[in-house]
């Protein structure tokens, strides 16, 4: 399962500015259908601000609380971060772009024992998807690919590639950013790129190849 927090300190990087207090939200299916428990009532999640929500796959938080925190459907690799109702809007866009994230190599440790919880995160336009987080390695290995909606205002747009440490019960500390210009991006077809992500203080590189599928 995944957890998905509506603070809004652990989504500053996203731009999500929403914050909700307390919220009774609904959960659908991959086909939007109410998920029903055993007297046919339909489930729902409660959310208040700190407070974290297991969601397994497949599973989706409802159109109440996209609007509300922000959080939209689970990625095949992670899961979507919405921003507004236009980024949703981009996503389902027929052209998409595809990352594979591949690895990280000399990330930043945070954590005792010199170690960190990588994920990694890809934003374009609106819409942001991150990784699953390896556990206690600076040297994380996400194999992991997943979709962001492409629009014609985005080639002139850099994607931003980020590594954040999770921090259970705590905002995720940057472990670095990077960007790769869209003029680079191919279509159709893999290429890899060696991106550096940087901190003021610290330097690190991770592989990813990203394409645009038309």
């Amino acid at each position: 399962a995944l957890l998905l927090n509506e603070t809004t300190s652990e989504m500053a990087d996203s731009s999500v500015d929403a914050k909700v207090v307390e919220a009774q939200v609904p959960l659908v299916d991959e086909q939007g259908d109410a998920v029903l428990d055993e007297d046919g009532n339909p489930v729902k999640v409660g959310m208040s601000t700190g407070k974290k929500v297991a969601i397994g796959a497949g599973v989706l938080v409802g159109a109440t609380a996209v609007a509300a925190l922000g959080v939209g459907a689970l990625a095949a690799g992670g899961y979507y971060m919405y921003q507004s109702h236009e980024s949703k809007k981009q996503n389902e866009s027929p052209t998409k772009l595809v990352i594979r994230a591949l690895s990280g190599h000399g990330l930043k440790s945070e954590d005792f024992g010199g170690k960190s919880d990588p994920f990694l995160r890809v934003e374009l336009g609106r819409v942001s998807v991150k990784t699953k987080t390896c556990k206690d390695t600076v040297d994380p290995e996400w194999n992991e690919e997943m979709t962001i909606g492409f629009e014609p205002e985005h080639y002139e747009e850099n994607i931003k590639i980020s590594v954040h440490d999770e921090d259970t019960g705590r905002s995720d500390e940057s472990l670095g950013k990077g960007f790769v210009s869209f003029a680079q991006v191919p279509a159709n077809r893999v290429k890899r790129f060696e991106v550096a992500v940087r901190t003021p203080f610290f330097s690190a590189h991770v592989h990813v190849c990203p394409w645009l599928l038309v």
